[in-house]
């Protein structure tokens, strides 16, 4: 959602007089900050159960983890200079997670013998 609704120019942090598009790109970037984390972290540990996934179980956790400490240091000032590194080691550390989930299933749930 947030690709098809970009944010305004120069991002508006301060919402002053937000066009519609800015609006949903914060509320669907909440949303995805508030509920991704807490969920990678979940499927993380839940990994440890599955065949061979004694190393996702580690990275889910670890990426689970590092979203979930950057998450508030990027709300807490938005006015960062460090805003956008403290949003790319978030969205980069979801996106670690969804490649190592991809071979993980590829080689384990699609592999046919």
């Amino acid at each position: 959602m947030v690709s098809f609704f970009p944010c305004d120019k120069g991002c508006n942090k301060e919402m002053i007089d937000p066009s519609l598009s800015q609006f949903i790109h914060n509320f669907t970037g909440f949303l995805t900050y508030l509920v991704v984390p807490f969920s990678v972290l979940l499927l993380g540990i839940a990994a440890r159960k599955w065949v061979n996934g004694k190393y996702l179980s580690y990275a889910g956790i670890i990426c689970g983890l590092i979203a979930i400490v950057f998450v508030p240091i990027l709300s807490a000032d938005l006015q960062d200079k460090f805003a956008g590194l403290y949003q790319r080691i978030i969205e980069g550390s979801i996106l670690v997670w969804i490649t190592l989930c991809a071979f993980y299933f590829k080689r384990n749930m699609f592999a046919r013998d």
